[in-house]
């Protein structure tokens, strides 16, 4: 296979698993906004930010450690992590079952704890997946985990259509998720050519709580980032205001995962290709500084333009939000994005796993302030306000905590940064003059408008830095 032919393969499977991160969710929404009540909707809500919680605060990242391993050691490492994913599955099990009547008593007083309890055995089930088809992304090689999340998603879907459709309630998300759970195992020891093995009895075993267990201060952020503002808004305003607010939160924010899944992935692989050539490294840095900024405001447009399209298209028109909510979740969403990359992928190919912690630890400010302010006023726009609030302190956290490094490229974000800021906020301020119901094509060709300054801001920013960082890639081509 040629070269080129050979990249744009493994490309579009890499496109592929992003998307169906993106998708899965979606249509999962769509099914449970369909079939079930307001309140049986944010219990569902609630149950899922639960089981990410768990899942994220003591997530290891242990196949990054694998990752960074040398290939000699290979099947050892892989053993050794294993191990100690299939003892972290056990630890937050049981994690799970304690805690289970303390998030009963909080959501669901009325139906008691054991839908919570529940979650253990999915977060147990987990735990037992082989790590091989996450490794090997190293060598840009996708295949596994697309059929993992083919098979995995697929029939989880199937699975919560069924079950909803007869139940009508919050058990239907947890049957889907175990299900999805057991499949991805299943298929990830099927697509794997090393065997599974666990191996406690290695040096390998203790590197490999070293190199992750700062993550689980990493993963307190993310869960802090991604689930505790869901729990609050449940806990504070009430399961009918976490159904709203999942649904908005769900079709501006997890898009982005696929952005990350994709981006994310190729930077790091590109970041460690480099670290031999110091100044091709700089340069692909600085690419990747200019280049996030531009990307988070055409995400940001693509909000601020459709985003009350898709949710009254997929979820119903009761889910749409208002213009001042619609500006907030897209200035979150830029700064969301500019606040993660390019900075997670420099601070794990250094290999700085507390620093990365440390970042996303930062955004806890905006969820106390959104609590703050949800308790005063009682209205829904101020979580979204407060994750807006996270999102600009971990920016200032990130850059502060990565100058040593990030020093060369600083110049080029902060540009592009300004550059792309003032076309996002010239928009916001364009949508919130005018209503948002009113002269939809009219609003639309105007945050077109924008859109297109954002497309030529990146065609005079990037392509002189995109040709200085890979210069030797366009000779492979070419030859």
């Amino acid at each position: 296979m040629a070269p080129l032919s050979s990249r744009l393969f493994k490309g579009f499977t890499l496109l592929s698993i992003g998307g169906l991160d993106v998708v899965a969710p979606f249509v999962r929404m769509m099914i449970l906004t369909r079939l079930l009540d307001i309140h049986e909707l944010g219990l569902t809500a609630a149950l899922a930010a639960t089981l990410g919680t768990f899942g994220q605060i003591t997530d290891l990242a242990i196949h990054r450690f694998v990752y960074s391993t040398p290939r000699s050691a290979f099947a050892e490492a892989l053993a050794s992590a294993h191990a100690l994913a299939a003892l972290r599955g056990v630890v937050v099990a049981a994690m799970a079952i304690a805690c289970a009547p303390w998030f009963g008593e909080v959501f669901s007083p009325d139906q008691g704890w054991l839908g919570f309890a529940s979650l253990a055995v999915i977060l147990l089930c987990g735990s037992f997946a082989h790590l091989e088809p996450l490794v090997v992304e190293r060598d840009y090689r996708y295949g596994g985990q697309l059929k993992i999340s083919l098979a995995a998603n697929g029939l989880s879907l199937v699975v919560l259509a069924a079950t909803a459709f007869y139940t009508q309630d919050h058990r239907a998300l947890l049957a889907a998720l175990l299900a999805q759970a057991i499949v991805a195992v299943v298929v990830s020891h099927m697509v794997s050519s090393q065997p599974y093995r666990l191996k406690f009895r290695s040096p390998f075993f203790m590197s490999a709580w070293k190199f992750g267990y700062p993550l689980m201060i990493n993963g307190l952020g993310l869960a802090i980032l991604s689930q505790a503002d869901r729990l609050m808004v449940g806990a504070v305003l009430g399961l009918p205001a976490l159904g709203y607010y999942t649904v908005a939160m769900l079709a501006a924010v997890v898009p982005i995962g696929f952005l990350f899944k994709v981006l994310g992935t190729v930077n790091l692989a590109a970041l460690r290709n480099a670290s031999g050539d110091g100044e091709q490294f700089a340069t692909r840095l600085r690419l990747y500084a200019c280049m996030m900024p531009l990307i988070a405001a055409g995400y940001a447009m693509a909000l601020l333009t459709l985003l009350n399209i898709a949710i009254s298209v997929a979820f119903g028109s009761r889910f749409a939000v208002d213009a001042w909510v619609l500006v907030v979740l897209a200035l979150g969403a830029f700064f969301k994005i500019i606040r993660t990359e390019p900075f997670a992928s420099l601070l794990l190919h250094e290999q700085k796993t507390g620093t990365l912690a440390l970042t996303n630890l930062s955004t806890f400010v905006g969820l106390a302030a959104g609590t703050v302010m949800a308790l005063s006023s009682r209205e829904l726009i101020y979580p979204f306000l407060g994750r807006l609030i996270g999102e600009i302190v971990g920016l200032a956290v990130a850059l502060v905590l990565t100058r040593s490094t990030f020093h060369v490229a600083v110049k080029d974000f902060l540009a592009s940064i300004a550059v792309s800021l003032a076309i996002v906020g010239a928009a916001s301020l364009a949508l919130l003059g005018t209503s948002i119901d009113a002269a939809p094509v009219s609003r639309f060709a105007t945050m077109s408008v924008f859109s297109l300054l954002v497309a030529g801001a990146a065609g005079l920013l990037l392509p002189r830095l995109f040709g200085a960082a890979y210069n030797d890639w366009r000779g492979s081509t070419k030859a």
